[in-house]
């Protein structure tokens, strides 16, 4: 029975072992998060602020861009051209470059953001300088490298995790 004693005793320290490693992943699971917490809540630059600013607005221009090529195409033509010229049919879909796929008189953003895109980006650049800017904030090129290192570190974590968990339970203890 001794022996059993043992054996049994011996079982409960490798338990609590294996269960120390999983709550150690754990805690450098939580502090990765914490990490990956801190990146994504820090204010960016204004450069990038700018940057992210830039790319929405082009990205919103990128569909006018082809809608206001598709109402330039057939417009191209000399008989058409001559035809309207001095009347109100003459660029009868103008008003569409400013209003996209909208028959109503309403400028979109997109058209705005297509047409005036650098004065905007300028405009608010100024304006922005009212405002408090981390001079040293991590750019988000090196934010988003960082992100990614926590990403994969995570991952092991969870696989080494998976890999204890899983040698409990062929050890016949439940992870409950």
């Amino acid at each position: 029975m001794s022996e059993l004693i043992k054996q049994v005793s011996a079982l409960k320290t490798a338990a609590r072992e294996i269960l120390g490693q999983i709550e150690d992943i754990d805690a450098q699971r939580t502090a990765l998060d914490q990490q990956r917490d801190t990146i994504t809540s820090a204010n960016v630059s204004k450069a990038d602020f700018l940057g992210y600013l830039r790319a929405y607005m082009k990205f919103k221009a990128k569909r006018f861009r082809q809608h206001t090529l598709d109402l330039l195409q057939p417009q191209r033509s000399f008989g058409r051209l001559e035809a309207g010229k001095g009347s109100e049919a003459g660029f009868a879909s103008m008003r569409r470059f400013f209003t996209g796929d909208s028959s109503a008189m309403y400028i979109s953003d997109e058209a705005v953001f297509f047409y005036f895109e650098d004065v905007i980006i300028a405009r608010l650049s100024e304006e922005l300088e009212a405002l408090d800017w981390e001079n040293d904030a991590l750019p988000v090129a090196l934010r988003l490298e960082h992100l990614r290192t926590i990403e994969q570190a995570k991952t092991e974590l969870d696989l080494q995790r998976a890999e204890l968990v899983s040698v409990m339970r062929e050890a016949g203890f439940s992870d409950n």
